[in-house]
C-alpha cells in the first residue's frame, strides 16, 4: 500500500507544478523528462546576487569522467548567466 501512496502523490505533485504553470488542459507536454507548456518568445531575468564564486570545470578526462575544477568568480548585475557557457 505504502508505493500506491506514494505513486499517486507524486502523479498529484506532478499535476500540480504543470496547473501551477497554468498550461491549459492537455497542452503540457513530456519531452525527454522536461514537461513544456508552450513555446515563449523571451524569458526576462532581474535581481541576481551579482556576485559570488563556483567550481569551474576546466578539464574532463574522456576515459574516466573525473574533472579538474578551479575555483572562478564572477560579479554583475546578471552573473553568472551573463558568462560564456564553455
Amino acid at each position: 500500500m505504502g508505493k500506491s501512496v506514494l505513486a499517486v502523490a507524486t502523479i498529484l505533485m506532478g499535476a500540480a507544478v504543470v496547473l501551477g504553470q497554468e498550461c491549459a488542459v492537455g497542452t503540457a507536454k513530456k519531452i525527454a523528462g522536461n514537461w513544456y507548456c508552450s513555446e515563449v518568445k523571451a524569458i526576462t531575468y532581474s535581481n541576481f546576487p551579482g556576485t559570488g564564486s563556483y567550481n569551474k570545470v576546466t578539464h574532463m578526462d574522456i576515459n574516466t569522467g573525473q574533472c579538474t575544477t578551479e575555483r572562478h568568480n564572477y560579479s554583475g548585475s546578471l552573473a553568472p548567466m551573463s558568462e560564456e557557457v564553455g
